[in-house]
């Protein structure tokens, strides 16, 4: 008794195929508008900047959890820049200073660890 083995092929369809290649771009785009409205308004906490920009960012098409992410993470971002740069009230720089992963525990030199 012989067996067949059979391998097909998919191929996408032209419409399929392009999908994969623009995904990738839209977060991005949109997290950018997003990090452009934070520092326009100068605001780099998360709940004033969704007021801000959740309802665009629905209204663009993306999904809910999406874009309160991308919310997130542009005010994370911007938070820990303005706290790199020394705090959003003076100019200078603290170098090897990192946002703490911890809340409550706040700043910690960059290379120390918070004991548990």
């Amino acid at each position: 008794m012989s067996t067949i083995v059979v391998r097909p092929e998919l191929t996408p369809t032209p419409e399929q195929a392009a999908v994969p290649a623009s995904t990738p771009h839209a977060p991005n785009d949109h997290a950018n508008r997003v990090s452009g409205m934070a520092h326009a308004e100068d605001v780099y906490h998360n709940h004033p900047l969704r007021e801000l920009a959740y309802r665009g960012l629905r209204q663009a098409g993306v999904g809910s959890q999406a874009a309160q992410h991308t919310v997130k993470k542009a005010a994370e971002e911007r938070a820990v820049r303005l706290l790199a740069r020394g705090g959003p009230d003076t100019g200078r720089a603290q170098a090897g200073r990192v946002r703490s992963a911890v809340p409550g525990r706040g700043v910690v030199p960059a290379g120390h660890r918070h004991r548990a």
